[in-house]
Parts: structure tokens; sequence; C-alpha cells
């Protein structure tokens, strides 16, 4: 479950004492190119310490009022130019290398205590809540890596009666926010109302926009569901995802996250649909 966010002190101080030491790989060398600077963010993906500050980075806002902000929950003046320097490499490298990125990170943040983990987490919920906004993007970035780098920090999956009907009753509102990456409301609306029929579950209207903090809370119930309930979930998402017959990257990066939080497979895509690139379609 989601936990409230709190300005903490910098990754590093932790109840046991200073988690992390040691010299600042991002402040060895500026990149100035995509491949120099993703030579450098591959690097940073395998110490705990940089890969906690490459996710910083990831999250820094250009706006230097918002930086400041974010910068703020960070005490070491080194520390807070390593981040700076991330921030710098994300910019000279294409988008669609951020969740691989992450993906890479994930053993290093792994290697967190539990202790150091709630650091990092409450660190992380700073930087996105800085500007008082909590986007698709930084929901999308949010739960993978909570949902692979602090699984091992949330309590063992417990399938009841309760978890069942939870998991049923957040069932829309993910399929909703699926199908309302299609931004022709025709089209979404009829997506929303196929994959509820996958589902078995009354048609109903689309609703409204889900904002990312419930999204959280819902993946987290329908991760308690029974693995029946889940596949089957996954089945929707895909007839929702499919059902224009495209997969623009940003369905693509959901539905791969919902296979990852709900750990359970993905389905095929239907040979009909076609796969749009960055470049023919806007990242969200």
């Amino acid at each position: 479950m989601m936990r409230s966010p709190v300005a903490a002190a910098a990754v590093g101080t932790v109840a046991a004492g200073n988690a992390f030491s040691g010299p600042v790989a991002a402040l060895d060398s500026s990149p100035s190119t995509s491949a120099q600077a993703l030579a450098k963010l591959h690097a940073a993906c395998h110490e705990p310490m940089d890969a906690c500050y490459l996710i910083f980075g990831m999250l820094l806002d250009k706006d230097p009022e918002i930086q400041a902000r974010q910068l703020a929950a960070t005490r070491s003046d080194e520390r807070r130019r390593a981040i700076q320097e991330y921030r710098k490499a994300f910019d000279l490298v294409p988008k669609d290398h951020f969740i691989p990125l992450i993906e890479l990170a994930v053993p290093a943040l792994k290697m967190l205590s539990a202790a150091q983990y709630e650091v990092f987490h409450s660190t992380m919920l700073h930087y996105i809540r800085a500007d008082g906004k909590f986007s698709f993007r930084e929901w999308i970035l949010y739960q993978f890596i909570v949902s692979l780098a602090g699984s091992q920090h949330r309590p063992k999956m417990k399938e009841a009666a309760s978890s069942r009907r939870q998991g049923r009753d957040v069932v829309p509102t993910l399929l909703a926010a699926m199908a309302r990456l299609n931004p022709d409301m025709k089209k979404a609306k009829a997506a929303f109302a196929a994959g509820l029929r996958v589902m078995l579950t009354p048609t109903r209207p689309l609703p409204g926009k889900t904002e990312p903090e419930v999204l959280v809370l819902s993946m987290d119930v329908l991760h308690r569901s029974p693995e029946r309930i889940r596949d089957n979930f996954m089945s929707a998402a895909m007839t929702v995802v499919a059902h224009d017959n495209k997969l623009t990257p940003e369905e693509a990066m959901f539905i791969r996250l919902v296979s990852l939080c709900l750990e359970r497979p993905m389905p095929d895509l239907p040979a009909r649909v076609a796969v749009m690139t960055h470049n023919e379609h806007a990242y969200c």
C-alpha cells in the first residue's frame, strides 16, 4: 500500500547510520553524446547508491523552483550534483530507455535493507510530489520501482474471499485508465466495454480520469486477489489496449507494468495489432 510522502533526509541516512559511502559515480564525467549518456546510466544501475540517485535524477524536474524543492530532500552538495548529472544524462537519451534502465537497476535496489528502502521510497515520493502533481508518467515509473525493487519489503499475498471481492471491485478502475490512453473517447468507451465483457462484469459508463494515487491502491488490491482473477484481468487488459488494432508506447508500458505488478504472464498480442513507436505517437 502507498505510504505518505515525507521530506526525508538524503538516502544514506538511516536509523543504523550511514547507509551508503564512497564516491558518487555520476561526478566522474559529464557525457556530451547519447551513447556516452547511456553508458553512464548503465554503469550507475549496478551500485545501490548510484541506482537510487539515478532514479531521483530521472524524476528531477526542469523547472528550477520545483527542482530546488526536490533537491531539498538531499542534504549533501555532492549528492545533489550527482542527481543533476544523472538528469543531464537522461536528457540525452530517448525515453524508450527509461523503463529498461529501471529494470537494470532493480538488482542493485534490491540490495537495500528494509530501512534503506524506506528512506529511498520516501525520498522518491518527495521528488514526485514536489510539483503538487502525480502524473501518469510518474505513476508508471513509481509502480515499476515499488513492484520490482520493493517487492521483498511488502507483506506476502493472502488469497481470501475479501481479496477476491476487492479484486473485482478495482477492475473497472484499472480498465478505464487503460482505455483512456486512447484520446478518441468513442473508441475508449468501446474498449472499456469490451474489457468488462471479458471479466463478465456488468456494463457501465466509462469512469472519469483516475488519479495515479488511486491506481497505486487499485493495483495493490488486485495483486492480492487469486491467480484466476489476475489471469482474467490480463486477458481483459489486452482486449482493451488492442481494441483499436494499435498498440501505443504508453499502452505497451501500461500492460507490461500490469503483468509485472500482478506477477502474471502477458497475453500474446493479436496478430492484427500494429505496434506504434514514439515517433508515430506522442509520449504521454
